[in-house]
Parts: C-alpha cells; sequence; structure tokens
C-alpha cells in the first residue's frame, strides 16, 4: 500500500514548561516545582504524529538559527519528517512557547518567533510540490492571511487534483 504523502503548513516552537502549586498575580512572584524544554507548535506537532502514523511527511515553515531551531530540525528528522522546505531563517529566533502548569489548568504565552515568517507568498514557493500531495494539513499559530478561506481556497487549487 503507498503511504499518504502529506505536507504541513504550519509553526514549530520549543515549549517553555513549568510547573507550580500557585500561578502568579500580576507583579507577583512564586516558585516554581519544576521546568522542561518540550518541542512542540501544532504544524509540527501534526507533522511528527503523522509520521509516526507512517505517512510520508514534509514539514513547510521557518525556524530561528538559534539552538532551538537546531533541536527543531533534528526533532523532525529522528521522527521521519522531511524538513526540505524548513527554513531556519538567519537572524531569526524560533517560536516558543512559556506554558504554567498551577492550579489545574494552564497559561500559555506564544511568541511567534520565524514561524511568523511563514506567509502566503513563502508557501506559494511550494506551489509544484504541494501538487504533488494527497493532503495539506494547515492551522493556527502562522501568519493570519495565509489560514483565511480565499488563501485556503488558492492552496486547495495547487493540488489540481
Amino acid at each position: 500500500m503507498k503511504k499518504a504523502k502529506i505536507a504541513v503548513i504550519g509553526s514549530s516552537s520549543m515549549d517553555l514548561v513549568v510547573t507550580s502549586a500557585k500561578r502568579p498575580g500580576a507583579g507577583e512572584t512564586v516558585l516554581g516545582d519544576s521546568f522542561d524544554t518540550v518541542l512542540g507548535g501544532k504544524g509540527a506537532n501534526q507533522a511528527v504524529a503523522a509520521a509516526r502514523l507512517g505517512a510520508d511527511v514534509y514539514m513547510i515553515g521557518c525556524v530561528g538559527d538559534d539552538p532551538y531551531g537546531r533541536d527543531i530540525l533534528e526533532n523532525f528528522k529522528r521522527n521521519g519528517v522531511h524538513t526540505d522546505y524548513v527554513e531556519p531563517v538567519i537572524g531569526a529566533k524560533s517560536g516558543t512557547a512559556h506554558i504554567i502548569l498551577a492550579e489545574g489548568d494552564n497559561s500559555i504565552v506564544v511568541v511567534k518567533g520565524a514561524n511568523y515568517l511563514v506567509t502566503p507568498e513563502y508557501v506559494e514557493k511550494t506551489a509544484d510540490f504541494l501538487k504533488t500531495c494527497d493532503l495539506i494539513m494547515i492551522q493556527q499559530e502562522i501568519p493570519e492571511p495565509l489560514t483565511l478561506q480565499k488563501k485556503w481556497k488558492r492552496i486547495q487549487g495547487f493540488m489540481g487534483k
């Protein structure tokens, strides 16, 4: 059986996760219980999940030319996600998510970083490749114009199917 060829257009980030018994209020400092860095981003998570399920997955996006960007690219490779269309952008920082787990819930601040460079023009450079895909996945955490209906219809047109 032929593997599905999937393009994921979206974000990748490094999640900085802190657990604490209490969420700090404005101007307040509290002690945390633990800290961890976890590879994430909605697009990256979709790409890794699809690859783990056996699809032939290509990520389309941007990362910074920083240690987080290198970690993100290594994670894709380790999980069998093709990175031909992931551009490390010189001078840009990778996207990050700052997550506080406290009081049975979470609070998240997302810093878009290089993810905000995944513009309609950037994606349009992959039009010929997109025509060869069985499925294109897209989600938020990249510039809004790319995820609007008008642009999505245009991307669907690339597939020619």
